[in-house]
């Protein structure tokens, strides 16, 4: 026999400290669910700054591109969340990540070292995925031009 005590995910963790504006923070284990509904403290960023959030340690604000890196500063001391553009409403594809805005201009990467690979592989496969059809298209592209050319020359010639 079982006696189940509790079952779920954590969607927010409660702050004891009197620093913070808000008593709870959302959890990384259930952002996906929570972030798109969120307003005020989401930013829905490029896969560049994507990637340098996903550092560990402080990382300045300074190393976001221009207009993110304002908005940034502009927060109050707490938790903030980044979504991925182009994935900000798709819950399937889990790309949030919860981030910390410290006091002076930095800002903490609340994901475990576990979950961080996991971002990094799927923003390798995502980006290989956008190369490989960015080639796809300029393949197509040079093979339009190359059958123009070659339909052209042959009409010019009758």
């Amino acid at each position: 026999r079982l006696q189940v005590i509790n079952s779920g995910l954590r969607a927010f963790e409660r702050r004891n400290k009197d620093d913070c504006e808000v008593s709870y923070r959302p959890c990384q284990e259930s952002v996906h669910f929570v972030g798109p509904h969120m307003t005020k403290r989401k930013f829905i960023v490029s896969y560049d700054d994507f990637l340098v959030a996903l550092r560990h340690g402080a990382i300045k604000c300074n190393e976001f591109s221009e207009p993110l890196a304002t908005q940034i500063k502009e927060l109050s001391f707490g938790a903030f969340v980044f979504a991925l553009k182009g994935y900000e409403n798709n819950v399937a594809k889990k790309m949030y990540i919860v981030l910390w805005r410290c006091k002076g201009e930095c800002i903490n990467c609340l994901v475990s070292q576990a979950e961080i690979l996991g971002f990094e592989s799927k923003l390798k496969a995502l980006s290989n995925k956008t190369d490989s059809a960015h080639e796809k298209t300029e393949e197509t592209k040079e093979s339009r031009d190359s059958k123009k050319g070659m339909f052209s020359s042959v009409c010019t010639v009758q």
